[in-house]
């Protein structure tokens, strides 16, 4: 993520102007929030009384016209909520998609704080593009108020789950509380992991991260949100020493104190959820403000250890670790303790996904469609049958058929074949990739398989035989299509006999960059399950029976499985590929003029050409290599790591020892 706005000013997007416009068809003039105090005469006590603030809204509500029910180009449909702030409303977007309306409060859109505060929060989630992160779509501002546009999540949050399920006396679930939790954590490794354009970290704090602005899509996807507070290298400071910002009760103990915070005390907070997830009890609540406060500081236990009994030991240790009060005790972060909570939740024998969310969701009956909620989930289909046409006239959610993987493409024939296993896939697969322009890429394990459909060089399409991650889910897990809709297209795609994404396709039912982005991400999903792989096989298959000659250029299909990686890879994961040969010489075996051919950014192609014939460090070590690149300044340290297991992978680059086991 690389932010580009200033700090308390608007963020400039692609194709708007930074200076907002008034929306079309704003509200007439009414009597501005001065004189409404004037007449109350309660001026003195603002900006303090926050109740004034809607005290005073509702009066200018009354003066509203008919077009008080539009925000910019948005219709208003329902309100969802309303604080002290803000209210939120379900609204419809010009093209048709559901979006929620975040409309600050008439009264605080005036004053020159918060306004500050409300353009830092559309800056940092304009940038932020993450399934765990609720997606900004457009901002503005009308006559009397600034919105946010943001991605409409179809479920409760975590606290009105939380109130559910507690209420109701249920049993807590482990299964949904780590699934859970573990998205979160993805969430904000993302968010912590943000950089400038010159690829500085920004050392974004969230400082908001509490049950109320964590959402629950009804496929069990969890989204954080609300990004009013957050703290950043890159944001003008506006807390003052001393000066708390966060909800009580999930804040960390620095941050309860008014100390200065970092990455750790957002893992404090995921701590906080975790616990109360286990035990559905509230960790730190007390009888007062003040004695919650003091409970935080302290990090006080004694609720958790009360109630966790049911607990599976391994979780309580990460639950504890993440609670720590010394900060230094603690997960340093998300991806350590995301890594950890996955150990824990093997070792129990605690299942993990989006599927254990939302089965807890229709336990607590909080779905919207409650036999989803059964455990038995209609099989959302991705291409044609190869049985008999059905004659029902119902739409395929409804008919819960198990129809065959599609067939419709043609596999080719084999003109290369490996033998692979964890730490030699990445090597194999740029091999049989740099072999095929039209055909495709076939990984093999056991019963299983995966095919990478490819075409004029690129990945067009991934096919893995276990359904993982349908484009369907994902499209409606995205907002982009609603469910009514995707049935739709399936039953037309049934009658066409194409695949989902021909029929979309084909039909220019939705934008090619959409369809191409929800694609992309099933690529990226799919490889992600495959390169865990121990043992199997692959093959490049070939229309015309014959290979494409390894010596011209790498195929487009090399740049978007290099971009896959990217974000598959973890820091850990590449530490551990590259271990085996920090010691051994790095050896040019090729070179590269072009770095877009592979996708390289710019750091990663400065660090990759150290190495390359007549670099700077031709001849060193691997781990003397990265040393000097980073000291230098060349790239960071992840960039560094990336190119240069890159270029083993792909061969541009040798060291004795890589890829064995």
């Amino acid at each position: 993520m690389r932010l580009s706005c200033r700090s308390g000013e608007p963020p400039a997007r692609e194709g708007r102007s930074s200076s907002l416009r008034e929306a079309p068809g704003s509200p007439p003039s009414v009597p501005s929030i001065s004189a409404c105090m004037s007449e109350r005469d309660c001026r003195g006590f603002w900006p303090a009384c926050r109740s004034l603030a809607r005290v005073c809204y509702s009066y200018r509500s009354m003066a509203r016209t008919v077009n008080a029910d539009m925000v910019g180009s948005y219709v208003l449909r329902q309100r969802l909520g309303v604080g002290g702030m803000a209210e939120v409303f379900l609204a419809t977007a010009p093209d048709g998609r559901n979006v929620a309306i975040k409309r600050v409060l008439p009264a605080l859109a005036v004053d020159e704080e918060f306004r500050a505060m409300f353009w830092d929060e559309a800056c940092i989630m304009a940038e932020l593009n993450h399934a765990n992160i609720v997606r900004l779509f457009d901002y503005g501002q009308t006559k009397d108020t600034l919105y946010l546009a943001l991605e409409y999540v179809d479920g409760p949050s975590v606290a009105r789950y939380l109130r559910k399920a507690a209420r109701d006396k249920l049993a807590p679930k482990p299964s949904a509380a780590v699934s859970i939790i573990v998205q979160l954590l993805a969430g904000l490794g993302y968010v912590h992991a943000a950089v400038n354009r010159d690829g500085d970290p920004l050392n974004i704090v969230h400082r908001d991260v509490s049950p109320g602005n964590l959402l629950l899509s009804q496929l069990g996807q969890a989204k954080l949100g609300d990004f009013g507070i957050v703290r950043s290298e890159f944001l003008a400071r506006r807390t003052q020493p001393g000066e708390l910002k966060g909800k009580m009760g999930y804040m960390s103990p620095e941050q309860a104190e008014g100390f200065k915070v970092d990455r750790r005390s957002d893992l404090f907070s995921a701590g906080i959820i975790l616990a109360e997830l286990l035990t559905l009890r509230p960790l730190f609540l007390g009888k007062s403000e003040f004695d919650t406060l003091t409970r935080t500081v302290r990090s006080d236990l004694s609720t958790w250890h009360r109630f966790n009994h049911s607990v599976p030991p391994p979780l309580r240790e990460v639950t504890e670790k993440a609670l720590r009060r010394d900060v230094n005790e603690r997960y340093q972060s998300a991806d350590e303790m995301m890594r950890a909570l996955r150990e824990a939740a093997e070792e129990s024998g605690v299942p993990i996904g989006r599927d254990e969310v939302a089965k807890e969701l229709g336990r607590t009956g909080l779905l919207a469609h409650p036999e989803l909620g059964s455990g038995e989930r209609p099989r959302v289909v991705l291409g044609p049958s190869v049985a008999p046409r059905s004659r029902s006239s119902a739409p395929p959610s409804e008919r819960d058929q198990r129809w065959v993987p599609p067939e419709s493409f043609r596999r080719g024939r084999s003109v290369w074949r490996a033998e692979y296993h964890e730490a030699s896939l990445p090597l194999h697969l740029f091999s049989a990739l740099s072999r095929v322009t039209n055909g495709g890429v076939e990984l093999k394990q056991d019963d299983r398989s995966l095919y990478l459909e490819i075409h004029e060089g690129r990945i067009i399409a991934a096919h893995d035989s276990s359904s993982p991650y349908q484009l369907g889910r994902l499209l409606i897990e995205e907002n982009v299509m609603s469910k009514g809709e995707l049935d739709t297209v399936l039953m037309a795609s049934r009658t066409t006999g194409q695949r989902l994404g021909q029929s979309l396709a084909s039909a220019d039912r939705l934008r090619e960059g959409v369809l191409g982005r929800v694609l992309s991400r099933q690529f990226r999903l799919r490889l992600s399950a495959w390169m865990k792989t121990m043992d199997g096989r692959i093959s490049a298959l070939s229309h015309d029976g014959h290979a494409r000659d390894i010596s011209l250029d790498p195929p487009e299909s090399i740049a978007q499985v290099v971009e896959a990686l990217r974000e598959i890879w973890s820091t850990e994961n590449m530490e551990a590929r590259l271990q085996p040969v920090l010691e051994s010489i790095c050896l040019p075996a090729g070179s590269v003029e072009n770095a877009e051919a592979y996708g390289f950014s710019p750091g990663e192609w400065r660090a990759l050409r150290t190495v390359l014939p007549d670099g700077a460090l031709e001849g060193k070590s691997i781990g003397r290599a990265l040393s000097i690149i980073v000291e230098e300044r060349l790239a960071r340290k992840r960039e560094a790591q990336f190119a240069i297991l890159i270029g083993l992978s792909a061969g541009l680059i040798q060291a004795p020892g890589f890829a064995e086991r």
